[in-house]
């Protein structure tokens, strides 16, 4: 017999397959006691191990009879313990192996040590069968490459070309992969690069909007002598038609919209800030002519449903469907093991029903930039967001506290929100609300433009040139983004209903693709386009 007790990662995360395969095979008997079920940095009360302990704890039992069968996978069993610290030593000390509050773990070699899932949620498209080609998103490996203005960047590498050699590498924060004598190839798209960082004297790479975290656009300089890892696929295939989707697939999703999407490239933790995630993009070139979809899919919904269906139309789909609270609410104990379904419809009015939805959806996220359509009120601008949802600056933003309060000032009654010197109205209680698995959107984005931002990673001093005041365009952005947080509001509840019906009436299960021949997915569909040659003219920035 063994125990163990680690990161709850072990019991559903990828990293760890191998693992629990092994556990399978080497014995027959295990179980899984989840001791903080309210997830990472728990509620203090609830830690059993002590205040300082905020990980997301399990342990593991496991045993091997004399009559092993290493052919036979070991069954696994799993209990969650809630309350106090108190009242789960309590409950640890009267436990038994026997009795109803223990629940069968799936049989999969490399299943997670979680529940087994129930045959709907398990029929329902594993997002990367509809979109098979994953990366990760861009891992810089310091924080000041990104900000919230292009002329923060400017300052920063003024600041960095004025120091010496010695002082860069300090300023740079050396990685493995990445020191000032790095020679690298260009980003797909822009300029050769022309020497090291260490004999560098040029003016930086005009700066451009990425995504940096969930609605929150912020300003990268597209260098790779700078970047960590900057995944030079999703930089090939960006163009003003793309579109990506952040999907945390790592973790488990506690609130909020279960997939978030931009016409930006995404950053490693784009979704909600911590923890990683995937990337998977519309197309699987620059043109929007290659979908990161599989022919046969296509074709196979084509024929259910009886009427066209283009990766645009499904992409529609899929942000219907998953990109509303109702949907996280209403999946959440299956959403403990990382990864969204999307279910499908078989009915072809719903199926329609339900791209209409979702091509307002994606034209919110994008922030204007993708599925406009001006007769349907879907302008070609930010302008457009905001005039369309009636949000305005009733009083002008002089300046914001060098530190953002824990909570933002917001009257409910007059739904006007005071930033600084400034108010804005209206704002729904729900946009002041919005989360994405525990990360407050309009907080954050407030917080991360202060010169003192709370909670905020530094990798270098260059961290402590921030943005120095706040002018129109910071204005403008934060309109557009209460704009945008408001759509998404009023869409949830058409939303709500679509994913009703839909999960009430016929689909198109895993079963059905997989006699179809649709499934598994081809190994070639899951692979990245093949690399093209670097240093041609930068693309448009969204």
């Amino acid at each position: 017999m063994v125990a163990f007790i680690v990161p709850s990662s072990v019991i559903k995360g990828a990293a760890f397959r191998g693992l629990r395969q092994y556990l399978r095979r080497t014995c027959d008997l295990g179980w899984i006691i989840e001791l903080t079920p309210e997830g990472n940095r728990p509620p203090i009360a609830t830690r059993l191990l002590g205040p300082d302990v905020g990980r997301q704890l399990s342990i593991l039992i496991f045993a091997r009879t004399a009559h092993s069968a290493p052919e036979s996978p070991a069954m696994v069993r799993y209990l969650e313990l809630h309350g106090t610290r108190e009242e789960k030593t309590t409950a640890l000390a009267h436990l038994t192996t026997t009795g109803s509050h223990w629940h069968s773990c799936g049989t999969g070699w490399q299943d997670s040590f979680l529940p087994a899932a129930d045959p709907q949620w398990a029929e329902f498209s594993l997002l990367g069968d509809l979109m098979p080609w994953r990366s990760r998103g861009i891992t810089p490996g310091r924080t000041w490459v990104y900000a919230p203005s292009a002329e923060v960047l400017r300052t920063r590498w003024r600041t960095f070309l004025a120091a010496s050699t010695e002082e860069r590498r300090d300023l740079f924060r050396e990685k493995e992969n990445r020191t000032l004598q790095s020679e690298v190839d260009a980003l797909p798209g822009f300029p050769p690069v022309p020497c090291s960082l260490a004999e560098e004297i040029g003016p930086c790479h005009e700066p451009i909007q990425v995504a940096y975290r969930s609605f929150d656009r912020q300003w990268l300089i597209p260098d790779n002598r700078l970047l960590a890892r900057a995944r030079p696929p999703l930089w090939q295939v960006r163009s003003d038609h793309q579109i990506y989707v952040s999907e945390q697939d790592a973790h488990e999703i506690a609130d909020g919209p279960a997939l978030v999407f931009s016409g930006l490239i995404p950053d490693l933790h784009h979704f909600n800030g911590w923890g990683g995630g995937g990337v998977r993009p519309l197309w699987h070139d620059d043109q929007g002519s290659v979908p990161n979809m599989t022919r046969d899919m296509l074709e196979h919904l084509r024929i259910r449903l009886g009427i066209p269906v283009s990766a645009d139309d499904v992409l529609a789909y899929i942000a219907a469907i998953t990109a509303h609270p109702e949907y996280t609410r209403r999946f959440r104990k299956h959403l403990r093991q990382p990864g969204v379904r999307v279910p499908l419809t078989a009915d072809s009015m719903l199926w329609t029903r339900a791209v209409t939805i979702g091509r307002e959806i994606l034209w919110l996220h994008t922030y204007g930039t993708r599925y406009v359509d001006p007769v349907a009120g879907r302008g070609h601008s930010e302008r457009a967001l905001v005039e369309r949802f009636g949000v305005r600056c009733l009083a002008a933003v002089r300046a914001l506290p060098e530190r953002l309060a824990e909570h933002l000032d917001y009257d409910p009654r007059a739904q006007t929100l005071t930033v600084g010197s400034g108010t804005f109205a209206p704002v729904r209680q729900e946009v002041i609300d919005y989360t994405v698995s525990g990360r407050r959107i309009l907080w954050r984005w407030l917080n991360d433009r202060t010169s003192q931002p709370r909670n905020k990673r530094r990798t270098s001093s260059l961290d402590d040139i921030t943005q120095a005041s706040w002018n129109r365009e910071l204005t403008l952005e934060f309109l557009a983004l209460l704009s945008v947080l408001t759509g998404c509001v009023l869409m949830h509840p058409e939303q709500d209903q679509v994913l009703t019906d839909v999960c009430r009436g016929p689909l198109i299960g895993q079963a059905d693709l997989a006699a179809a021949g649709v499934l598994p997915v081809p190994e070639s569909a899951k692979k990245p386009p093949k690399p093209t040659r670097a240093g041609t003219l930068p693309l448009p920035d969204s």
